[in-house]
């Protein structure tokens, strides 16, 4: 859902010291991209795999994308205004006075999630699932999801069948890979913006 100028308020202090904390991910490679989303009141900042929030209020339904060397005139020449006003117009980021070219990512996931070669059943559910709800999912993410579970529930089967003879059950299975399901999911949440 593309929203027409999505904004939030910050203090200054708190972003300003999240800002120097990545300093170092922002100085590490020219190319790294900054993606700055909002989840549970705060505003959450990533760069290079490193992530920072601040508390923040507002109307941010997904996240912007900017070169993460941008923020660093922001840190170097604070704006004046506190509290600090970001918010993203027409294919710009803005704080305060200051403006970066920017894309807007939408929060059912304008990009594709990324599988990895190696992932299990249980890893393409937790981030289907984490990055999609199925009303705004692509038909191609709820086929992956439903292969996934067909997959899973053979495997289950199978196995099942194998650990009779020590009394593992169906049932104990499924809780295990419930379990799992549910720790996948929980690092899913805690990933860079996808």
């Amino acid at each position: 859902m593309a929203v027409s100028s999505p904004s939030l308020t910050i203090e200054k202090k708190p972003f300003l010291a999240a800002l120097k904390s990545l300093r170092i991910g922002i100085n590490a490679r020219q190319k790294d991209e900054a993606t700055l989303g909002f989840e549970n009141g705060e505003l959450v900042i990533e760069i290079a795999g490193n992530r920072v929030v601040v508390p923040a209020e507002g109307e941010w339904p997904g996240a912007v994308r900017i070169v993460a060397r941008t923020l660093i005139p922001i840190v170097t020449f604070p704006p004046d205004p506190d509290p600090l006003t970001l918010c993203f117009k027409t294919g710009r980021f803005f704080i305060a006075g200051w403006s970066v070219n920017a894309t807007w990512l939408d929060d059912a996931g304008a990009n594709p999630v990324k599988i990895p070669s190696v992932a299990t059943y249980l890893d393409v559910l937790a981030l289907k699932e984490h990055s999609h709800r199925k009303s705004d999912s692509s038909a191609r993410d709820q086929q992956e999801v439903k292969n996934a579970r067909q997959s899973m529930n053979i495997l289950l089967d199978q196995a099942a069948k194998l650990l009779v003879p020590v009394g593992i059950t169906r049932p104990d299975l499924e809780r295990l890979a419930g379990q799992k399901l549910a720790e996948l999911r929980a690092k899913a949440r805690r990933r860079p913006g996808d």
